[in-house]
Formats: structure tokens, C-alpha cells, sequence
């Protein structure tokens, strides 16, 4: 398969460790420390009216995440109604995913005066949740930057998979199936880059450019270094990228210099 979907599964492995480990025990969320800073930190309250349907007492963690890893913030068990309310205040904005089982996880992005519902039907294929209320945007953004995601995808794999069968083709239908491969890398490759550079959140861009690319180009980590500068200048997104940008800047700039012939002394 190809490396999209192994990054993406990479993620959905260390989230179900963490799963296991949950229930046992939950950490529990780190206050901000005091600043000296000139960007103030100000406190995000969230609230996140979940239902989960047909799973009355069930165990759901919300976990954050940063850097291909995750940290337990909060758990609880629904109602006998599968209703369950996440309830908080956090020092800024943060990617988090609600997960409510082994391998069913939902990435949400946790905004100032967040009151959102969540639907979640388990029982159903592709992204089986729904979103509504107030400041549910940037979550949304993501969701259906993988509803695309996932069909683009989807067509690569499919061409693959004809390769990988060991079908009898013949040097026509090869070249035919070679350029249906390369145009559907293309528009899954390019929907990757145009979302991370074009969405207005640095945060969903961060979320895509951790999940989706392995070697990312200095114009994807510059957008987003700048959209977090604004956005959110205290979080460990922004640090992370920092030091992605302060590797890369100097060597992007230098390669996007002009060449310029020096004019010698004497003409």
C-alpha cells in the first residue's frame, strides 16, 4: 500500500497502545505554566456533547495529539444512553482524537468556546460521525479533507492492486493502467499539498502534513509556520515547526536567490 495510508495507519496503531493503556490509568491534563512571553496564552473552554450509537457504558478516552504521538487528557464511560460529555479548559488550541474503541478514532480540533456535538455511528463504513454546534469548523475541515482523502487514495490502491494480481496485460493495456496510476498519484499528491497550503487553519494543515507526507517540501512548512505564528505561537505545533523552519529556511532562501555576475575591475 502506499506510504499515505501506511503514515496514516501509524498513527491509528499508537493510538490503540494508548487505548489499552487508558482504561487502567488516565493522566491528567497539565496546567500552563506562567509565561514571561509577549504572546499571552489564553485559556481554551471546550465542551463536546458526544453520542455514541448502541454503545451505552462504554469506555471513550480523548487523547492529544502532537508529533506522531499521543497523550491521554480524558476518559469517561457513556450513559445507558451512549451519551458522554468531554468537558474543559486547555492553555491553547490542540488536535485531539476521540477514541472509542481499539480502532476507532476521530480527530478533532479542540477551539476557544467549543460546544460541539458529536454523533458517532460505529456501525457504519467510511467516516461515521457527524459534527454540529458551535466551533466545530477546523474539526470539520479535517473530516473532509479524508473524505477526499480516502477516494483518492482508494483509486491509487485499486490500479495497484491490478498491477499486484498478476493479470495478464497486454503492452497497451500496461501503458494505459501506467498512466491512470500516475494521474491518480498526481491528484492524490497535489490534494494533499493544496489543502495543507490553502486551509485557513494551521492546525488542520499541521494535522495533514503529520499524517499524510513523509518528506515535506520547505513551501508546506512555511505555510503552516506562518499560519501557526498567528494563530497559535505558544503550542508545541508551533515549536515543532519552528525547528523544521529554522533547518529548512536558510537553505530554501539560498536556492531561491537570483544569480548575480559580478562585474570585474576592469570591465
Amino acid at each position: 500500500m502506499n506510504s499515505l495510508i501506511k503514515s496514516y495507519l501509524l498513527v491509528s496503531l499508537i493510538a490503540i497502545a494508548l487505548f489499552n493503556s487508558a482504561e487502567a490509568q488516565s493522566d491528567k491534563a497539565k496546567k500552563p505554566s506562567k509565561t514571561t512571553k509577549v504572546v499571552k496564552t489564553v485559556p481554551v473552554k471546550y465542551t463536546v456533547n458526544g453520542r455514541i450509537e448502541d454503545m451505552p457504558n462504554h469506555f471513550v478516552v480523548l487523547n492529544e495529539f502532537v508529533a506522531n504521538s499521543l497523550k491521554v487528557i480524558d476518559s469517561c464511560y457513556t450513559d445507558t444512553a451512549g451519551k458522554f460529555i468531554f468537558k474543559g479548559t486547555i492553555e491553547n488550541e490542540k488536535i485531539m482524537y476521540l477514541q472509542y474503541s481499539k480502532n476507532g478514532f476521530i480527530p478533532l480540533v479542540i477551539t476557544k468556546d467549543m460546544n460541539t456535538n458529536l454523533l458517532i455511528l460505529p456501525y457504519t463504513t467510511g467516516l461515521n460521525y457527524e459534527l454540529s454546534g458551535i466551533g466545530f469548523e477546523k474539526s470539520h475541515e479535517i473530516k473532509n479533507f479524508l473524505v477526499n482523502q480516502t477516494q483518492y487514495s482508494k483509486a491509487v490502491g485499486d490500479i495497484e492492486g491490478v498491477f499486484n494480481s498478476g493479470a495478464e496485460l497486454s503492452e497497451d493495456q500496461k501503458y494505459a493502467l501506467e498512466q491512470q496510476y500516475y494521474q491518480a498519484r498526481d491528484v492524490s499528491t497535489n490534494h494533499i499539498k493544496e489543502s495543507i497550503l490553502n486551509s485557513k487553519s494551521g492546525l488542520t494543515s499541521y494535522f495533514i502534513l503529520l499524517n499524510f507526507v513523509e518528506e515535506p517540501e520547505f513551501p508546506e512548512i512555511e505555510a503552516i509556520y506562518k499560519k501557526l505564528l498567528v494563530e497559535n505561537p505558544n503550542s508545541a505545533y508551533f515549536k515543532e515547526i519552528k525547528l523544521k523552519y529554522d533547518v529548512e529556511a536558510p537553505t530554501a532562501i539560498g536556492s531561491m536567490a537570483p544569480d548575480i555576475s559580478m562585474v570585474s575591475p576592469d570591465g
